[in-house]
């Protein structure tokens, strides 16, 4: 074998996983800049429409579910040492109380 052909499919797999990378990543900005564009867009809906002590609640709930939905990177490592003493799931025992 030439040294040719055996680098030709590690480069062939290198340019796929270049684009796989950019399309994937592309999605990804796409994603968060609709869903920005569409939560700018509800609070000027939000804002005509309701009273404004109505919107005031309804801006503290949605920045309540904003914090709870961030996820804690220091909280990780507790969860999956959780789930690693629990063992595999078909062997977890849930007890009441």
């Amino acid at each position: 074998m030439s040294s040719k052909t055996a680098t030709e499919p590690a480069s062939a797999s290198a340019a796929e996983s270049h684009t796989t990378f950019f399309r994937q990543s592309g999605w990804l900005v796409v994603a968060t800049v609709s869903g920005g564009v569409f939560m700018t867009a509800t609070q000027m809906v939000a804002n005509r429409w309701m009273a404004p002590a109505e919107y005031s609640v309804w801006f503290a709930l949605l920045r309540i579910f904003l914090l709870m939905s961030i996820p804690r990177p220091w909280a990780m490592p507790s969860i999956d040492s959780l789930r690693e003493r629990s063992g595999p799931p078909c062997e977890r025992r849930f007890t009441s109380g």
